[in-house]
């Protein structure tokens, strides 16, 4: 049975604590946390990394979310999505870093005795429309495209789709973007540049919850509407 990662944020509280089996400060921002010693060895230890955190200048910051990985089988039946990951963030994290955590958590599953091997192969990859998470995953899951020697059968299925293309990563694991987040980002009708003269034109959800609205059929559809 294949499985599915599935990546987004969730809210937590700003706060840091302390984690007794590690002896250390938890609570801090994945991104920057690497460079701050966060173990408590006196209070010297102790004010300096809240130093860290809240100085003009911080070099390390408080979780302002929390990045949560799962994974979920394709199954009628014990579909339940198993936390894999679930990490405080503090949004700022570049494209290599997202690269780098989304390629551990890769790595641990394959290599894991409870991961592949106990509950079957990663198909695809769930994300949102983060701009950040879409470069990584186009870094990861774009590098090599299907040929018919895919032992699979992978490649006999795609191929007859028209349009698609046949990239996929490492174990040919595709990506699969939330496609609420893919009709947000599409283009609006060309004719809506008009009111955009910058060239960007919003997309279809954003333009629906706006006063312009967007034409379907010469229909405006706009926030208007939808509350009537």
């Amino acid at each position: 049975r294949g499985h599915s990662i599935q990546i987004d944020e969730i809210s937590i509280n700003k706060t840091a604590y302390y984690d007794k089996e590690r002896n250390s400060i938890d609570g801090l921002c994945q991104e920057h946390s690497s460079l701050v010693d966060l173990k408590i060895i006196d209070i010297d230890s102790l004010l300096h990394i809240s130093n860290m955190v809240t100085c003009k200048e911080p070099l390390c910051h408080y979780g302002k979310e929390a990045t949560v990985a799962v994974i979920a089988a394709f199954l009628p039946t014990n579909y339940n999505p198993l936390p894999v990951l679930v990490s405080p963030t503090c949004k700022n994290e570049m494209a290599a870093e997202a690269v780098c955590l989304i390629q551990t958590i890769l790595d641990c599953l394959s290599s894991h005795p409870d991961g592949e091997n106990c509950f079957g192969p990663i198909w695809c990859f769930l994300t949102d429309g983060d701009s950040t998470r879409r470069q990584a995953c186009y870094t990861l899951f774009m590098c090599k495209e299907l040929t018919s020697n895919n032992v699979n059968g992978l490649f006999e299925v795609l191929s007859r789709l028209p349009g698609l293309n046949l990239f996929t990563g490492s174990h040919n694991v595709t990506i699969d973007s939330d496609p609420k987040h893919l009709i947000k980002r599409k283009l609006s009708l060309s004719h809506l540049r008009q009111i955009h003269p910058s060239n960007h034109v919003p997309g279809h959800a954003t333009l629906i919850c706006s006063p312009q609205g967007n034409i379907i059929n010469n229909v405006t559809i706009n926030c208007k509407i939808l509350t009537l």
